[in-house]
């Protein structure tokens, strides 16, 4: 299966067919989907994957190896290949790196095939950082040799949610799980069609947390593979986050560290899109989130009960997916979406999960994570809530839920079947 990156597609086939010579780096987290992008987009086209920890002698080799030549130079074995190849792929090219000879050989090729060559030379790299430094730092040779760059990000929700579909024959139970823990991330979709067996829970529980679990080591793969040799503090800062540390204060008491040092790493990992932040309307407040959904899951259910802790999890993603999908809900462009924290009169602290500020009305919203809701009940909660959100504004009410006992009569009212209504056709 393959969904959505027509944009992308269409891009990579306009650079294929141009005159001259064409250069383009290609970067996304790891399991985003890039080589499969690639391969869809191109075709059978060459192909060199460069391993991890080799030595600058087997790259060699294993480039000697995959375009059929042989030659002492790297910048001598890309001339000779694009003298009878149009298309060349360099999978993992972050690994590169560590070699400046070869940096110094591939900048040569490219110089020289710039001048006098044509076709099309695709570089990719899981490691964003490396991969971004190797193209975008002005110490690397290959610093503004590429003629483009092109950012995977994760598939958009209308796509994830098609997948889902597809994998779980329509359950729509089955499907929101998968979307809620697999994200836009097209990897774990693969494999769960492989191996789904009519319940997404035993799926998730075969997949990552089973002794022997084919992904039983998924975060320390996708962490090791980023950050390298200092994997440790950035998997310790996505520990505490799980553990409900939100505040950068919180973290760094926590790891006993300072929060000056901390705030770097943090701010790496939010670039990256690994964390995210979660904002309160009408405040300055900001709490951390992991954002990538299968570390939220890993780092939030690892070593705990996890029929427990999954059903907390879901609840969680289940707020963030519409919060950050709102606008399609209520039919207009918000100017800004959060969660709101206020005080009512007497005193007492209450929370509203979704906030969407538009140009004229404001919209507030409850968002349940149960099968047999009573929507009047939670109607008539908000509704006590709303009488102390500070806005002039039209207060527009509405209730998330996966299914309700009783369904809101004056709220807006969405259970499961509501909710793909709307991500899959947008009013």
């Amino acid at each position: 299966m393959f969904y959505n990156r027509e944009r992308e597609i269409s891009f990579l086939r306009s650079l294929a067919s141009a005159e001259g010579f064409s250069f383009i780096y290609l970067i996304g987290r790891r399991r985003i989907g890039k080589t499969s992008l690639v391969f869809q987009a191109l075709g059978d086209v060459p192909y060199v994957l460069v391993p991890k920890n080799a030595g600058e002698a087997a790259v060699r080799n294993l480039f000697s190896l995959n375009l059929g030549f042989s030659a002492r130079r790297l910048s001598e074995l890309l001339r000779l290949h694009f003298s009878s190849q149009n298309l060349l792929f360099i999978d993992e090219v972050q690994n590169i790196g560590p070699f400046p000879l070869l940096l110094s050989e591939f900048q040569e090729a490219v110089d020289w095939l710039e001048r006098k060559g044509s076709g099309l030379l695709v570089a990719a790299g899981s490691s964003l950082s490396l991969t971004s430094q190797l193209f975008e730092s002005s110490q690397s040779p290959l610093y503004r040799r590429a003629h483009a760059r092109l950012i995977l990000p994760p598939l958009p929700l209308k796509e994830a949610w098609k997948w889902a579909f597809a994998i779980t024959e329509g359950n729509l139970e089955d499907a929101i799980i998968l979307t809620l823990c697999f994200g836009g991330i097209p990897y774990y979709y693969r494999v769960g069609k492989k191996f789904f067996n009519g319940d997404a829970r035993r799926l998730l529980k075969e997949l990552f947390f089973y002794p022997n679990s084919i992904l039983g080591n998924e975060a320390e793969v996708v962490l090791s593979s980023e950050f390298r040799g200092k994997f440790t503090i950035f998997r310790d800062i996505i520990f505490a986050i799980g553990l409900g540390k939100t505040r950068e204060a919180e973290i760094a008491s926590f790891l006993q560290i300072k929060q000056t040092t901390l705030h770097k790493y943090v701010n790496f990992l939010e670039k990256h899109g690994f964390l995210g932040r979660e904002s309160f309307i009408a405040k300055r407040k900001k709490s951390l989130y992991i954002k990538d959904p299968i570390l939220g899951l890993l780092f939030s259910c690892k070593n705990q009960n996890f029929e427990k802790c999954f059903e907390a999890f879901c609840g969680n993603r289940f707020k963030h997916i519409l919060r950050e999908n709102l606008d399609i809900f209520t039919g207009q462009r918000l100017l800004k979406t959060g969660k709101y924290l206020g005080k009512k009169p007497d005193g007492s602290p209450f929370e509203i999960d979704l906030v969407g500020e538009g140009e004229r009305e404001v919209f507030l919203g409850e968002c349940k994570w149960g099968e047999k809701v009573d929507g009047i009940r939670v109607e008539s909660s908000l509704q006590e809530k709303a009488k102390f959100f500070p806005t002039k504004k039209r207060k527009e009410l509405l209730v998330f839920a996966r299914g309700f006992k009783r369904r809101p009569k004056k709220a807006m009212g969405f259970d499961l079947r509501d909710i793909v209504k709307f991500i899959l056709s947008p009013p």
